[in-house]
C-alpha cells in the first residue's frame, strides 16, 4: 500500500461571518475566500460564522459557527494534472488525513477513498474518533450546560461510519446510512490549560434512525454550501506542490497565496469550548461556542446544518 509523505492542499470554498487561522507557531490571521490551508492549521468560526474546506483530494467539509477544528494531518501523493473537485467521483491519488473537531460541528461528504492503496480519513473528537469511508455526515460536539458534560452526536446521511470511542466507550460501532450515535460524556477540565479529560462515556447499545428532518438538513448543508463551494475550487499542480514544499516540522506552516491579512502572534490558545477557557485567550470575544444552556446541541440556530448557507 502507498503512504503518502507530502502535505496536501486545501481551499477555502465558501466563508460568512468571521473565521480565523492559527499556525502551528501560534499566528493568528482571518480567513477569506479561496485562501489556502495545509496540515497543523486549526480554524476557529465566531458565532453564526461557516466554512467550506475544499481538500485536493475531493473531500469537502462545512464547519458551523462557535467550532474549532485542527488539521492534524493532510497528506496525499502529488497531482497529476489540475481538478476541478466538483466533477470528481473518487479522490485522484492516495492521501491520509486525520482531522480534530476540539468542539463545534462538522457536516463533511468525503469522495469515495482509495482505502485498498492506503487511504483514510478521519475525525477525532475528545469522545472518539469517526473514520470517514467515503460518505455524508454530521458531527457535533458541545457542552450539554453544566460545564461537566458533553453530548456527541454523529450521523450518517449516506455512506458509513465507523465509530471508536474512547475511555469506557465500545469500539468499532458501525452508523449507518439515515443512522445516527448519539453519545453523553462527563469530562473535567485542567484549570490552567482548559482542555477538556473525558472522564466517562456514555454509549448506547445502538444506533437510532435519524429523523427525515435531519437527514433533509444533512442534505441541505451538502446540497447549498460544501457542492456548491466546491463548483468554484480549482486545485492546480502548483498549489498541491506549494502545499508539499511546506516544511510542517519547522514552523513553517504558513502556505504560499493565502491571501490573508495581518498575523498576530498567539500566547496561547485551547482546545476547548469557551466556557472553560481563560480570559487570556486571544482569540476574538465572539469567537466562542454556545452559552450553557440546556439543550445547546439542537437549540442554537448557528448549529444546525446549512444554516448560514
Amino acid at each position: 500500500m502507498s503512504v503518502p509523505t507530502k502535505a496536501g492542499a486545501i481551499k477555502v470554498g465558501k466563508i460568512e461571518g468571521a473565521v480565523h487561522r492559527l499556525t502551528a507557531d501560534g499566528r493568528s490571521a482571518e480567513l477569506k475566500l479561496g485562501d489556502t490551508l495545509i496540515e497543523t492549521d486549526t480554524v476557529t468560526t465566531s458565532k453564526g460564522a461557516l466554512v467550506v474546506l475544499v481538500f485536493a483530494n475531493g473531500a469537502s467539509v462545512k464547519l458551523g459557527g462557535d467550532s474549532k477544528l485542527k488539521i492534524e494531518e493532510f497528506k496525499m501523493d502529488p497531482l497529476g494534472e489540475d481538478i476541478v473537485v466538483s466533477k470528481l467521483e473518487s479522490e485522484p491519488t492516495v492521501s491520509k488525513t486525520s482531522l480534530n473537531l476540539a468542539y463545534g460541528e462538522m457536516v463533511g461528504d468525503v469522495k469515495h477513498l482509495n482505502k485498498d492503496k492506503g487511504s483514510s480519513f478521519n475525525i477525532t473528537t475528545p469522545v472518539g474518533a469517526a473514520g470517514i469511508r467515503g460518505t455524508t455526515f454530521r458531527i457535533v460536539f458541545r457542552p450539554s450546560g453544566d460545564g461537566k458534560t458533553f453530548t456527541f452526536q454523529l450521523s450518517t446521511a449516506d455512506g458509513k461510519v465507523a465509530f471508536e470511542g474512547t475511555v469506557q466507550a465500545p469500539s468499532n460501532v458501525e452508523v449507518p446510512k439515515d443512522q445516527e450515535l448519539v453519545v453523553t460524556a462527563e469530562a473535567t477540565v485542567d484549570p490552567s490549560t482548559g482542555s477538556v479529560q473525558v472522564t466517562k462515556v456514555e454509549v448506547p447499545a445502538a444506533t437510532t434512525t435519524i429523523s427525515a428532518e435531519a437527514s433533509a438538513q444533512i442534505t441541505q448543508a451538502v446540497t447549498a454550501a460544501i457542492t456548491e463551494a466546491s463548483k468554484n475550487v480549482t486545485i492546480t499542480t502548483n498549489d498541491q506542490q506549494q502545499a508539499a514544499n511546506t516544511d510542517t516540522n519547522t514552523n513553517n506552516s504558513t502556505p504560499q497565496n493565502t491571501g490573508s491579512g495581518n498575523t498576530t502572534t498567539e500566547e496561547k490558545k485551547s482546545d476547548t469550548p469557551s466556557e472553560t477557557k481563560k480570559s487570556t485567550d486571544s482569540t476574538p470575544t465572539d469567537n466562542k461556542p454556545a452559552a450553557n444552556t440546556p439543550g445547546a446541541t439542537t437549540t442554537n440556530p448557528s448549529l444546525t446544518p446549512g444554516a448560514g448557507g
